[in-house]
């Protein structure tokens, strides 16, 4: 019977740091928290703007005056835009940390069970024809096999929550 020998074996998940809310340990969460600190850098630049056209009104042609006025309306129509981008980006920060939260108190309570088991039934079923499982769980552990899971907690994260689904999958 062959058995499966991995690199993030149940041993060496005993060995992994603890995870932690650190925003610059989960890229996607740090894009987005870039992503909406350069939103709110527009919505100020785009009101400043508005200031500046508003104090450059003396001795301007009627083209100006009209350029400038297209200019006011354009700017608030990325203004509009732009709150409205924001206040979504918000909304989905916050929601995805909690989610995160949530996901790293459990990955630090959970993550060795759920290896071991899923190790435990890789090595159980490994000829196995056809089982879906089995090919699920070979999938997810492909997709770490050159990872560092102690350094890359989203990685971390995205393959304790992909093992936990296989392997407790919600009953229909």
């Amino acid at each position: 019977m062959n058995t499966i020998k991995l690199q993030n074996s149940p041993e060496m998940a005993k060995n992994f740091e603890k995870l932690r809310f650190e925003i610059e340990r989960f890229p996607h969460l740090d894009y987005v928290m870039q992503s909406t600190n350069r939103s709110e850098r527009m919505i100020a630049l785009l009101n400043e703007r508005k200031v500046l056209i508003g104090e450059n009104t003396l001795k301007m042609s009627a083209l100006e005056s009209v350029e400038d006025e297209i200019l006011l309306i354009e700017t608030d129509e990325k203004l509009a835009k732009l709150h409205k981008q924001l206040d979504e980006k918000k909304k989905y920060y916050q929601d995805f940390t909690e989610k995160l939260l949530e996901h790293i108190e459990d990955c630090n309570e959970t993550f060795e069970e759920n290896l071991t088991k899923a190790i435990t039934y890789l090595n159980d079923n490994v000829n196995a024809k056809n089982n879906d499982k089995v090919k699920d769980l070979m999938n997810a552990f492909e997709t770490i096999k050159d990872k560092d899971l102690n350094s890359d907690w989203e990685n971390r994260i995205v393959f304790f929550l992909a093992i936990k689904r296989i392997m407790n999958p919600k009953k229909k």
